[in-house]
């Protein structure tokens, strides 16, 4: 027997019994501590006596060692370390219990990945003898569970922007690798708060990893598409001093680069110029686009006449600086002449002359010439007369119309 146990020794042939021990039944139970030699004096029914002997052998138990207590992290494993001394020296090992182990039926088992502490047991029986002693060891579990929460600076965002992707990672042995991907594919990364710049809506996995258990999550960003922007016009040429109305369309604010923030513009240029507008939408995602406004130069348009003019006399107008020109005057006089001439002038024509002159490019320009027409004086040199040959007399002349100021010229004045 193994030490701590009992054997049951039965006696038979007589009627009596009577043991080394004191026992007096045919049947006795014994605990010794030592191999011991049990005499048994057995009579019949006659009074005849016999005796007979027995040794219960008493074999030493092996000393179970399960190991010392350990704290491991939540979700981990760890390898227990069993040993055994006494007896023969030959041992096998059963350690309960097996459904927290890899394997419950070797020296030194590991555990599988633990989430509460357990109390392991393991048996050592001798190979030799089947005796067998057991042994206790606990392992602590600190710490929770691997968890993981997945986030992102900004789940909305406008195609061109980027955002941060954030794997936070708690609990189990506390240190973690990462591995990012993605739908649609093209992304991946091993660190926990990638920076990602999606053209299109994308859903980002990322599984994580404490070197015992995995955890996995994953997290959405939505991509705006940008508005889009247009100018009406897309461009225009206009001359110098006219004006340019620009309209924007494609968001609900808007910002131009000459400091305006309505969806129209008026301008005035004097050089050719380009305008940007900044288009907001509703979803506050931003798109630019411009117009370009090219300044034409206006004709430098002259103006002139050859008078003051006698009636009657033609009246010549002369003007310059175009490709075209456009006269008006007075009496509703017009001409499409560069240099017109007026034939047979009156004092009605006297005023003002305007030409609007316009250059190869459409532009215009006006200028404007003053014509004055006098009225001619009506002379009388009075009658006709007769004198004595080798007199003199006088010559009446008189003058009318005109400005009432006037000098007189006759001829032949050899004769005067």
């Amino acid at each position: 027997i193994c030490n701590g146990q009992s054997a049951t020794l039965t006696a038979s042939g007589g009627t009596s019994y009577i043991w080394s021990n004191g026992g007096n039944t045919a049947s006795i139970t014994v605990s010794p501590g030592s191999s011991t030699n049990y005499t048994v004096t057995v009579t019949n029914a006659f009074g005849c006596t016999a005796t007979s002997t027995t040794t219960v052998t008493v074999n030493s138990l092996p000393v179970a060692n399960a190991g010392v207590d350990q704290s491991i992290p939540n979700g981990t494993s760890t390898t227990l370390s069993g040993s055994a001394s006494g007896g023969s020296g030959s041992y096998s090992y059963l350690w309960s219990p097996a459904g927290s182990l890899v394997s419950s039926t070797v020296q030194n088992p590991q555990t599988t990945n633990l989430t509460i502490s357990t109390a392991y047991t393991v048996t050592v029986t001798d190979n030799n003898s089947g005796c067998t002693s057991t042994d206790q060891v606990i392992i602590t579990v600190t710490g929770g569970s691997l968890s993981l929460n997945v986030t992102t600076n900004n789940s909305s965002i406008c195609n061109g922007q980027s955002t941060q992707l954030n794997a936070i990672a708690s609990g189990g042995t506390g240190s973690y690798t990462y591995i990012w991907s993605s739908s649609p594919v093209g992304f991946s990364s091993s660190i926990a708060n990638p920076t990602v710049s999606p053209t299109v809506t994308t859903t980002y996995y990322v599984t994580i990893n404490d070197g015992f258990n995995s955890s996995s999550s994953s997290v959405t960003v939505t991509v705006n598409q940008l508005p889009i922007v247009s100018i009406t016009p897309a461009s225009q040429s206009i001359c110098n001093g006219q004006n340019a109305t620009l309209t924007a369309s494609g968001g609900t604010s808007y910002s131009w680069n000459n400091g305006s923030n309505t969806s129209s513009i008026t301008v005035t240029p004097n050089t050719t110029t380009t305008y940007t507008v900044t288009v907001i939408d509703a979803l506050t995602c931003s798109n630019t686009t411009t117009s370009t406004v090219t300044v034409m130069n206006t004709p430098s348009a002259t103006s002139s006449n050859s008078g003051p003019y006698c009636s009657g006399n033609n009246i010549q107008l002369n003007s310059s600086g175009g490709s075209t020109y456009s006269w008006l005057g007075p009496n509703g006089w017009s001409s499409t002449l560069q240099n017109p001439s007026i034939n047979n002038s009156n004092s009605s024509m006297n005023g003002t002359y305007s030409v609007t002159v316009t250059n190869a490019a459409g532009c215009t320009a006006t200028s404007s010439t003053t014509v004055i027409v006098n009225t001619s004086p009506t002379v009388d040199a009075g009658n006709s007369i007769s004198i004595t040959y080798g007199t003199n007399t006088t010559l009446n002349g008189t003058a009318t119309n005109g400005s009432g100021n006037y000098t007189f010229l006759w001829s032949p004045d050899t004769l005067l």
